[in-house]
């Protein structure tokens, strides 16, 4: 048996630990994590103790500021692992950091970008604006919703009819909870020529995403998925593009000097991170990925595992339910999908939060397309994190039992 307290990782979140009547249950993890102390510590201590512009200013306030957006960076790179000479570049979020890969790789007219149809909307809506402007061809590779596994044979068969210039795929689903095999993803799109992008969303609260194991030539992801600041996204790119590339946005700190005819652009990452930015954000960020790897991700992920199994069991002995996505909790990390017959999701997914202080999700879940293609009718969703216990999930079930009669 593991053995991993979550009560421990309660008393880090305010929401969480603090003297109340009826503490919330929250089953919303895969939209947003809440966020430990040490994040809203860090980021007020920004503002309350030196808040400035980062490598800009040669006073006291600056120089703090640029410090510690460096220990930040630092962090993170640590983290996935980034390669020397590598850094990853601070964005909004995800969807940021997709477009403005999708707007850097120099696309041709017939070039292939190929995906899953379970793509979240910020890794398909590039695409598709990009085989309006440029002609680029959008595949998407199919994942049902009865799938357990992806097919890397199928894969294969549409990798080797070429023209395939990037493969964008999610790690793990926020959907399904399904996580592709992204090492061997990554190996046949090499072979076959083309570059990798990874979605790692819904991955990075759960896995130290290692850059350099998989081999992936971009990574985007969100801190406020782990245990960060809202407004905070990450692109990672190996160093040979981010060296390359022109910036997709332009302005100050991206240069170091200008003329009115020319500029200089800055070396990466600063290059790409043009205009004041969210150094409260930043500061945060890396207090909550610090947080993050003082953790067993090992154990604490046997423990999400554990509570999905338990959620599902229990709620698959509702008459009227269906899960959505693999069979077994193991491959649907934080996830619990389903469908609730003939209940309006919307409707329970409101009245769990206003009896029980229950926060789940209903809806689709920014997959709109998938399910449309499949027939599906609007799910609830539930996802996990660690400080999430069998306690919760029992009064989760309770609930549903009492709307489900």
């Amino acid at each position: 048996m593991f053995n991993f307290n979550p009560e421990k990782i309660r008393k880090d979140f305010a929401c969480l630990s603090k003297d109340q009547k009826k503490a919330p249950i929250y089953f919303d993890n895969a939209c947003m994590t809440l966020k430990p102390n040490v994040v809203t510590e860090a980021i007020v201590s920004y503002y309350n103790e030196h808040p400035s512009c980062h490598n800009r200013a040669a006073h006291e306030f600056g120089e703090v500021t640029t410090k510690k957006v460096h220990q930040a960076r630092e962090q993170i790179d640590k983290y996935i692992n980034c390669r020397s000479g590598e850094s990853i570049v601070f964005t909004k979020n995800t969807t940021e950091s997709i477009n403005m890969i999708a707007n850097m790789i120099d696309f041709k007219k017939g070039d292939v970008v190929l995906t899953t149809d379970l793509e979240h909307n910020s890794n398909m809506l590039p695409w598709q604006f990009l085989n309006i402007k440029k002609g680029v061809t959008f595949v998407q590779m199919p994942i049902p919703p009865v799938a357990e596994e992806f097919d890397l044979q199928e894969f294969q068969n549409i990798l080797s009819k070429g023209k395939v210039k990037l493969v964008s795929v999610f790690h793990t689903s926020n959907i399904t909870g399904i996580q592709l095999p992204i090492k061997e993803i990554t190996k046949l799109a090499h072979e076959n020529g083309a570059m990798v992008l990874l979605d790692a969303a819904q991955a990075i609260p759960h896995y130290q995403v290692d850059v350099q194991d998989l081999n992936i030539d971009f990574m985007a992801f969100s801190l406020h998925k782990a245990y960060g600041p809202t407004g905070m996204g990450v692109m990672y790119a190996k160093e040979e593009f981010l060296n390359k590339w022109v910036p997709f946005f332009v302005g100050g700190e991206g240069i170091t000097d200008t003329t009115y005819d020319s500029c200089t652009l800055s070396q990466a990452p600063e290059k790409f991170e043009v205009g004041l930015q969210n150094y409260a954000g930043i500061i945060g960020s890396g207090a909550a990925i610090k947080w993050l790897s003082k953790i067993n991700l090992k154990k604490a992920h046997d423990h999400l595992i554990k509570l999905n199994e338990q959620l599902a069991e229990g709620l698959l002995s509702l008459n009227g339910l269906k899960l959505i996505g693999p069979t077994q909790a193991k491959n649907r990390s934080g996830i619990v999908n389903f469908s609730t017959g003939n209940r309006n999701p919307a409707e329970i997914c409101l009245m769990l939060s206003k009896m029980e202080k229950i926060m789940t999700r209903s809806g689709v879940h920014c997959g709109h397309s998938w399910f449309h293609k499949y027939e599906l009718m609007p799910t609830l969703r539930a996802s996990l994190a660690f400080y999430n216990t069998e306690a919760e999930v029992e009064v989760f079930l309770k609930k549903m039992r009492d709307l489900i009669k």
